[in-house]
């Protein structure tokens, strides 16, 4: 329970911090270079005070509407195919709860003003997620050998989609230029963006560390979720891929009853219909202007410059396939090419996947009969030298009585 003393040391450190009103709501503190709302700062110090972190524990990490729900959902499904196979029991999760309910929100949730739940309580591997920047991350979690997972998605899409969901959350709509002003000036929950995405970027060279896009699930997803379910120590069939990303697929999620009966995560109020509006890559082209989409692009270099972090990470329709065309020269039918040519890749792909599955089947019959055919030639060689044994045999017994004649003869002369 936080003493008055507490309470005033709080409100004492977060004085000292730079603040700004946020759409009216609340206020933001800039903290270690990020903008975060005081109920975050205090749930990071009671993290590093009150949190215990386990090896086996897995940390899903994020910038708010970069794909959290589905990160989330994937992990969860992973987790619970393993435990099916051990239990031999089809219970899928995701079919009564939303993926919010499964996976709780660390500084929020667990830390934050009012604690829903007990984390003790949590069965192992405990899985949690949190949108702190890297530098946030109290020491212990990073020392722990924990898994943390981080997902990152194209700014332009992430700037769409948390500009719908702050403004029919919060009710304070403001216009896309102001929003879009304040995304590049980083000052938004959890910002800067582009900060936030390079602190894990850097980190991603870690044994218990993993990067993976928004972009990358949506374009080769059985290869992600095998990447995804390695990381986390488990070996997939192409069946359980397929399985896995057919359950946690945004035409599946969306339509399921507990995300469309209004029901809402319990500790924030937001309906479980609220993490699913439209679940695609490019929507920025249907609200950003040319000078919206240079801007960002020039944040984005200045930023990333010199850390190698790839362009895909950006949104690989903003070039053509042939690599060096402006983003502006590409044609809504260019676009529509590039989509119908990731989808024939991707049937390719999985044709090549079930080509293999075919050969190993195939190899595994050829062995049967290799080896059919080694007992066979054993039995070939066994053949041939009882018949070589007995020629031989016959043949001796024929130079015994050959040279018993002869020594015959030489005794008569």
């Amino acid at each position: 329970m936080d003493t008055p003393e507490s309470l005033n040391e709080m409100k004492s450190f977060l004085a000292d911090l730079p603040k700004i009103s946020w759409r009216g709501h609340t206020d933001l503190h800039q903290w270690k270079g990020f903008w975060v709302m005081p109920e975050v700062v205090k749930a990071v110090m009671a993290i590093e005070d009150q949190f215990n972190p386990l090896p086996t524990d897995i940390i899903l990490s994020s910038f708010p509407k970069t794909g959290t729900t589905w990160l989330k959902a994937l992990t969860v499904a992973i987790l619970s195919h393993s435990s099916r196979r051990q239990n031999e029991v089809d219970d899928d999760p995701l079919l009564t709860h939303n993926p919010h309910e499964l996976v709780p929100f660390l500084e929020m949730e667990l830390f934050g003003n009012n604690p829903s739940r007990d984390i003790d309580k949590i069965p192992s591997p405990r899985v949690f997620n949190t949108h702190l920047p890297y530098s946030l991350l109290p020491d212990s979690i990073k020392k722990s050998g924990c898994r943390i997972i981080y997902i990152a998605r194209n700014p332009m899409d992430t700037f769409v989609s948390n500009w719908h969901f702050v403004n029919s959350r919060f009710g304070a709509a403001i216009s896309i230029e102001e929003a879009f002003d304040e995304f590049c000036g980083g000052a938004i929950p959890s910002g800067p963006f582009f900060d936030h995405v390079l602190e894990y970027w850097v980190e991603r060279w870690r044994e218990v560390r993993f990067f993976i896009t928004y972009e990358e699930l949506k374009e080769v997803p059985k290869k992600q979720v095998k990447r995804l379910a390695e990381f986390l120590g488990f070996s997939l069939s192409l069946n359980e891929i397929e399985e896995i990303v057919l359950r946690c697929s945004y035409d599946r999620l969306s339509k399921l009853d507990v995300n469309k009966n209004g029901g809402k995560v319990y500790w924030s109020g937001f309906e479980f219909g609220s993490f699913f509006r439209r679940g695609v890559v490019g929507d920025w082209q249907n609200h950003l202007s040319a000078e919206m989409m240079e801007r960002v692009d020039q944040i984005a270099h200045q930023k990333w410059e010199g850390s190698d972090l790839p362009r895909e990470t950006m949104e690989e329709q903003w070039m053509t396939l042939g690599g060096n065309v402006s983003r502006h020269e590409v044609s809504t039918t260019t676009r529509g090419r590039s989509k119908d040519y990731h989808a024939a890749m991707e049937a390719r792909l999985l044709r090549v996947e079930l080509g293999f599955q075919d050969g190993e089947a195939r190899f595994e019959e050829l062995g049967t009969h290799l080896d059919g055919f080694e007992d066979r030639l054993d039995e070939l060689r066994g053949e041939m030298q009882g018949t070589l044994n007995e020629v031989m045999y016959t043949e001796q017994q024929k130079m015994s009585s050959l040279e018993a004649r002869v020594m015959e003869m030489l005794t008569l002369l």
